[in-house]
């Protein structure tokens, strides 16, 4: 994670009920464990893996509103206009007063089993392996 971004997240988690968890081994444990999970990235890069592991264990998703997350999201989750901090602890809020977190968690599951779940993606890696060891 960035140092200068994360110092600024952690200054505004300050007296707030969250966790702040940059890197963590057992990631699916700690994500099936939170209420909320942010994915608060500006830099250009690709597939957003954590995001998705979210999605998959049901939690909602906190992320920047461009266009390469949109499409791998599906829309799930709680877009944001931008990745500044502000962005984000408005989102927090809004999960804090009574947004449905658990509906979020819902449909985002079923986005990530519909979109990115093996048994949806297998018969597209199979046909490339067939097609590819053919030649």
């Amino acid at each position: 994670a960035d140092p200068c971004y994360r110092s600024q997240l952690e200054i505004a988690a300050v007296d707030q009920p969250i966790t702040l968890r940059p890197e963590v081994e057992a990631l699916r444990g700690e994500l099936a464990r939170a209420h909320l999970v942010l994915y608060p990235t500006s830099l250009p890069e690709g597939f957003p893996d954590v995001a998705v592991e979210a999605m998959a264990v049901g939690r909602a998703v906190v992320w920047p509103d461009v266009a390469p997350l949109a499409e791998a999201l599906g829309g799930s989750g709680i877009a944001v206009a931008g990745a500044d901090v502000d962005s984000v602890r408005g989102a927090i809020v809004a999960a804090g007063s009574g947004l449905d977190l658990a509906r979020l968690g819902r449909e985002a599951h079923a986005v990530a089993q519909r979109r990115h779940s093996w048994q949806v993606l297998w018969p597209r890696w199979r046909s490339l392996l067939v097609s590819t060891a053919g030649r």
